[in-house]
């Protein structure tokens, strides 16, 4: 009998629990469950993979969120997350947390999850265009001291076509500005774009994306040369020693290879900062106003 009634009970518990999970979101608690800690918790079950949980959690937020007078409105910073997650502003404006049936908090439970994914999938593929392109291109000392570049054409352009990927994808966001970024640098906007990138569908790209792709990669490195020298030396670590001095040699051998190869490369002005910071450290002086004039 008492065996019975326990699973009556268990039985009962199960159910409450998954109707639960399937209503729409209540917006009573205390008000401390709807400022900083009821964003952290919402954006900690979204990034868990909880998408229903962090929704109903954004809900509450979106009509009890604290709207502090010189600090943090976490109404409008759920707003601004669930549209940036396959809602629109003005569904939300019209939404009604409390009179939400559970079907339709389904529905944006799945359209935010959806949402979530192809972020997920753009995040992935912006980082690994980024990082192909890095590796399409070899730069190093040559025999001669000088600086030799060997760029892969097919790794690079096998690089170019995730970033049109994404750059040219559904939706918007930092990752499909991000991605376009990325092209805009190595020369690839407007008319050039679909000529590019049905090139890089093909394995093969202009020779100008080339040119500025070596120029990118170069520039980059030279903003990692520059923050191995800027950290605090250890002078009892010879490999921290030895980083320090390849990274001076280097980077004192690649802007004088950038200055006499690349000189006008769209690369130049988003790292204008680190090559003037060169060139104040090999004694060139600053950069004229001219991005041409390297």
């Amino acid at each position: 009998m008492l065996r019975g009634l326990l699973c009556i009970f268990i039985l009962v518990t199960a159910c409450a629990l998954h109707a639960g999970e399937d209503a729409a979101p209540a917006l009573t608690g205390p008000a401390g469950e709807l400022g900083e800690a009821a964003y952290a918790r919402a954006e900690t079950l979204f990034d868990a993979g909880d998408v229903r949980g962090a929704l109903k959690v954004f809900l509450q937020l979106l009509r009890k969120g604290k709207v502090e007078a010189a600090g943090e409105n976490y109404r409008e910073s759920a707003r601004d997350f669930l549209t940036a997650h396959g809602l629109t502003a003005q569904e939300l404006f019209k939404l009604d947390p409390d009179a939400l049936a559970a079907e339709d908090f389904g529905t944006l439970a799945e359209r935010v999850a959806t949402a979530r994914a192809r972020r997920r999938k753009q995040e992935l593929e912006l980082a690994y265009g980024r990082e192909l392109a890095a590796a399409a291109v070899d730069a190093g000392f040559d025999e001669k001291g000088g600086v030799a570049v060997t760029v892969r054409e097919k790794d690079l352009a096998a690089a170019l076509a995730m970033l049109f990927n994404v750059a040219l994808g559904e939706g918007a966001g930092e990752h499909v500005t991000g991605a376009q970024g990325e092209l805009e640098a190595l020369g690839v906007i407007g008319a050039q774009v679909e000529p590019a990138r049905k090139a890089a569908a093909e394995g093969r790209l202009p020779e100008e994306v080339k040119t500025n792709a070596v120029a990118v990669v170069l520039c980059r490195r030279l903003q990692d040369y520059r923050e191995t020298l800027e950290a605090e030396p250890n002078p009892e670590d010879a490999g921290d020693t030895e980083r320090r001095k390849v990274a001076r040699e280097l980077g004192e051998k690649f802007l004088r290879y950038l200055s006499r190869q690349h000189a006008g490369s769209p690369a130049f002005e988003s790292a204008r900062e680190t090559l003037d910071w060169w060139r104040m450290q090999t004694g060139q002086g600053a950069a004229p106003a001219a991005v041409e004039k390297f």
